[in-house]
């Protein structure tokens, strides 16, 4: 009973550690990106009109 719920908290604490390592370059580059993504709708606006 012991070995299944050690099992069970590793578990989740590997599922944790991993979105966490997964998230934050996400997260620092999000600013970066939403950047990159209004200069390039600004240059198609601004060649359309």
């Amino acid at each position: 009973m012991s070995n299944t719920t050690g099992a069970n908290a590793v578990k989740s604490t590997d599922c944790e550690l991993f979105m966490s390592i997964l998230l934050t370059p996400l997260l620092q580059y999000a600013p970066a990106i939403a950047d990159i993504i209004a200069a390039q709708l600004f240059h198609v606006l601004s060649y359309v009109t």
